[in-house]
Order: structure tokens, then sequence, then C-alpha cells
């Protein structure tokens, strides 16, 4: 995310020097030489430092000096000198100066964000009191980002280890070999049934009808621990009357700490685990079918359990976190 924003702002810098229509043709007509441009600014921004105030050089491909001149019938290098950046930024055949200070600013919005991200976070009583912070992905490489880190979380040890890009990578291949490395998750959304309840005025939308077939029974919510492989606490459901011969459970995920509907915002269908009730000779308040759900690293096993019979039916849905 953060190095995806800094390309973008580097793109939009060289679109105010040329123009956009100018950069786009480029684009379009130029792919192999547009794609050098960022690979060369990709090895040139690692070097891009808080007390580093070097000057950047960086070499224009001959087609976008080409297709500029073609369009506007204008040199490129008068025409930088007549842009915002005439103090900052010179070209020179094909090499262009830029300003430390104009390559420092292309990283501003990311590291605005990647902070503000991580300081709406640790507001969260969860994780309010951890002592470290381990920098991870690609743009955790970049002395930028880890100066602003570092300065923002004085009191927070900074972890940043060797080939930070790699170390994602480097965890879903262990994870793969041995999923047991990983024992808890802390889960990203709230997970759930749709539920048939009767109407309560106290509680639900007057709007709803005398039973409500969609509120969110909770299992587990946003932020709690849940361990791997380990199923949660059995629930008891119930036929909706005499005749029913199944139970059908609609499992939902939440963006919401406690929602009352799953037609609330922010709710997602997952999928659908229907039990068929074997002995439909007892009476209904006898056909209680236990609901669980079992977190593992990606997957969600739900587990439905008729009860009387101990007929059991299984589905494995995605984990979305």
């Amino acid at each position: 995310m953060g190095k995806t924003q800094v390309d973008e702002a580097y793109r939009q810098f060289l679109i105010n020097l040329v123009g956009n229509p100018i950069f786009h043709r480029f684009q379009v007509e130029c792919k192999e030489d547009y794609l050098d441009i960022f690979r060369d600014f990709e090895i040139k921004k690692r070097d891009i430092a808080p007390d580093n105030d070097n000057k950047v050089t960086i070499r224009i491909p001959s087609s976008l000096k080409e297709i500029f001149e073609d369009e506007s019938g204008k040199d490129l290098r008068k025409a930088i000198m007549q842009t915002k950046y005439s103090n900052e930024v010179s070209l020179t055949g094909d090499k262009l100066r830029i300003n430390a200070s104009v390559m420092k600013s292309l990283f501003s919005n990311a590291i605005q964000s990647t902070v503000s991200h991580v300081k709406e976070l640790m507001k969260d009583k969860i994780v309010r009191s951890i002592s470290s912070i381990l920098m991870v992905g690609g743009f955790s490489e970049s002395k930028m980002l880890q100066h602003a880190i570092r300065t923002s979380f004085p009191n927070v040890r900074i972890i940043i280890p060797y080939e930070a890009g790699l170390v994602i990578l480097k965890g879903a291949v262990v994870f793969g070999h041995s999923p047991s490395s990983v024992s808890h998750r802390v889960c990203k959304y709230t997970y759930g049934i749709a539920k048939t309840v009767p109407f309560d005025s106290e509680k639900h939308d007057i709007r709803k009808r005398i039973e409500i077939d969609y509120i969110f029974d909770k299992y587990v919510e946003i932020g709690e621990f849940v361990a791997l492989h380990v199923a949660t606490t059995e629930y008891g459901y119930l036929p909706s009357s005499e005749s029913q011969s199944a139970i059908g459970f609609k499992i939902y995920a939440s963006t919401q700490k406690s929602p009352m509907y799953v037609t609330d915002d922010g709710c997602v269908k997952l999928g659908n685990v229907s039990v068929n009730i074997l002995d439909k000779t007892v009476p209904r308040g006898e056909r209680s079918v236990y609901f669980s759900m079992t977190f593992g690293g990606t997957e969600i096993e739900v587990t439905a359990r008729e009860e009387r019979t101990g007929n059991i039916t299984k589905a494995i849905i995605n984990f979305l976190g």
C-alpha cells in the first residue's frame, strides 16, 4: 500500500513535468521505457533518507523527450525550467537531476497515512500496551518510513528484520510447512449466523416483521483472540415449526463489533450449512441442533450437530481475517 502510494506520487511528479496527455501517450506507446523509469526509481528511492540531501539522478528515456517535443513543439529542458520545479529539477542530456526535498516529498502521503493507521490501532486496548513494532514488507525498508515510525512512537521498540520485504513471503512458506507455528489469531471481523427470534418491541426495529429471521447471532467479535483448530462454544437451535425437516445456518462476517441484524452495513454472507432432522417424530423442543465454528489458518470449519441422533454436518468457508 505505502509503496504503491509513493510510486503514484512519482508518477504524478512526472506528469507535472510533461503534462498528462503526453505522459499517457508515452505510457501506451513506449511500455518498456515506461517500466524502466519506475525500475530506476525503485532503486534510487532506497537511498532517500531524512539525513540525505544529495540530489537524485534519474535517466529520462529519449522516447519521452521525443514525444514531448512532438506534442508540444518545445524543448523539454527549457519546459521544465518553466514549471514549479524550476529551482529544484534540471535536465542535462538524458539525466534528470532532482533535489532531495522533492524526492522526500513523494513519501509524505504514504508515511502520513501509515503513521495515522498505526496510531489508530494503538488506541485499541488490545494493542495499547505493546512494547515492540515489527516492520515487514517492502515499504518497511524505506529509511523515510523507518524514521517516521521511530519518531512517532519513541517509547516503542522498532524491529526491522533483515530483508523486511521478503519476511511476509518467508512467513507464508513457514506457515505452509508448519501450520501449527501460528496458534492464535486476532479476528479482523465479527463472525456469526442469522438467527430467528420473536419480535421484541424494546429491542427490534418496529419495521421488522413478527418473526425476526435475520438477527446476527455473534460467535466471535472483532479484536477477539481465537485459538486455531479449537472449536468455539456450541450453541443450540430449535426448528421454527413442528413440520420443519431441516435447519439451515447462514454464516456471516461483519466489520461491526456487535451488529444487530445480518442486513446491517458491513455484514457479508460467507456461506450456508443445512442439517436434516432425521427423527421428526419427537416434539419440536427435543430436536436441538448445535452449531460451532473452528478457525483454521485460512478457513473456518463450521459444524452442525443434531443432538438426538448425533448426525454431524460440516462445511468449510473462507476465513476473511
